[in-house]
């Protein structure tokens, strides 16, 4: 959405009409018109779509007509975007309205403005949210909220984990030591996650489209159909418990809370509103918290791509519509290198757990932001995300020197 403010702000016809769609005439001085509150007031009018092949949700507003239906529980219309691409020109987007029920002469006419599988609750907390985010620090004075965490029921987990005995696996570690095996021969079910070019030239490694002949599994998709008897694999059983971000929260959370009774501190707080008593706990959370800055996720995506970084609820519910079930506390404090964001990525084999052995490569990735971090401008990308840039680095010895050493020519 970072390219809609800058829309907005790039056209005064526009931000004198869109004030004037959304009644905001009394509010704004049409010769200043201050495009932060105009866009904070813009979220509950708009509609959004994801096409194909595309890393970006595109966001669009309907004209006078459309925006003139009002919400209504009890709605009389219907109205939903259609996608129009022809040949090779730009897709675009027309809203097809229908009645649902008779209406006369004279008649408001109406559409449901929320998604259609919510309980009764949550329609509650969304409607609030959504259409009237002034009125929710109302609602929770009159215990709204404390009301309708009494009806979900908050023990219930789709996420919980059936108890499961290790001392059914029958899975045995080849012995390398022993083995006369010269080349390792490596299969991965996504060829692409390979550097092909560098392995062919590897004395010690081999790829094979056979997984049963395999030494190494290299997996991108987890699945149980592989034998890994005598095989080494990167996954492993319930990996999803901290390689996935909805899941890493409940492992973090519940773990932590069942050996200390409390939040860790170290980890932001967050939430899976895809349960509904997350939904009801988060937003209790937005309204106590004194910063109000959040960050939304899909649980399964990655690179950061279409990650809002926000204080509006609206916002929030919109991203939450269209599937970005992990929203967390955005850090704003950091730990910079250079004066950037950063992470660094190490390749490591879990050799046992018990005892605990694990090997690192001597070659790890820095990843950082291209931009000097600043708190004045949430909707940079170049400045709040790390995953563009990526520099190997021979660690050997000189770990700390190295990262002295980035000059950020790293490629994207």
């Amino acid at each position: 959405f970072p390219q809609a403010r800058k829309q907005l702000q790039s056209y005064k016809s526009l931000q004198s009409r869109i004030v004037k769609i959304l009644g905001l005439v009394n509010a704004c001085n049409e010769q200043d018109i201050d495009i932060d509150y105009v866009w904070s007031r813009v979220w509950p009018h708009l509609g959004g779509y994801l096409l194909a092949n595309t890393l970006y949700t595109q966001w669009y507003l309907m004209d006078e007509v459309g925006l003139s239906i009002q919400h209504s529980n009890q709605p009389n219309m219907k109205c939903y975007p259609l996608v129009v691409k022809l040949d090779d020109q730009p897709p675009f987007v027309l809203s097809i309205a229908w009645p649902i029920v008779d209406i006369a002469a004279g008649d408001i006419i109406s559409r449901n403005y929320l998604p259609n599988n919510l309980d009764d609750s949550l329609r509650q907390l969304y409607s609030l949210g959504y259409l009237y985010p002034n009125d929710l620090t109302n609602q929770i004075s009159n215990g709204l909220i404390e009301n309708l965490m009494l009806k979900e029921n908050l023990i219930s987990n789709s996420n919980d984990i059936d108890s499961y005995s290790y001392d059914n696996l029958s899975i045995e570690s080849p012995d390398w030591n022993n083995s006369n095996v010269t080349k390792l021969k490596v299969y991965c079910d996504r060829s692409d996650h390979l550097n092909s070019n560098h392995l062919i030239a590897s004395q010690t490694i081999e790829l094979t489209s056979d997984d049963t002949t395999a030494d190494v599994l290299y997996l991108i998709n987890y699945s149980t159909n592989y034998n890994l008897t005598n095989k080494l694999t990167n996954q492993f059983i319930w990996n999803d418990l901290i390689i996935t971000k909805d899941q890493l929260i409940s492992t973090v959370i519940n773990g932590y809370n069942y050996l200390y009774h409390t939040h860790p501190n170290w980890f932001p707080k967050s939430f899976d509103v895809s349960i509904s008593s997350d939904m009801t706990s988060f937003i209790e959370y937005f309204l106590n918290d004194t910063t109000n800055l959040f960050i939304c996720k899909k649980f399964n995506s990655k690179q950061g791509l279409d990650y809002p970084i926000t204080n509006n609820l609206s916002c929030i519910i919109k991203y939450i519509e269209l599937g970005y079930n992990v929203i967390s506390k955005y850090v704003l404090y950091p730990c910079l290198l250079q004066q950037r964001k950063f992470d660094l990525r190490f390749y490591v084999i879990i050799k046992s757990l018990d005892p605990l052995i694990i090997y690192r490569h001597t070659q790890f990735v820095i990843r950082w932001a291209n931009h000097h971090y600043t708190t004045s401008d949430y909707e940079d990308y170049q400045t709040h995300f790390t995953v563009m840039n990526f520099l190997n680095n021979q660690v050997d010895d000189n770990a700390d020197n190295s990262l002295s050493d980035i000059r950020g020519n790293g490629r994207r």
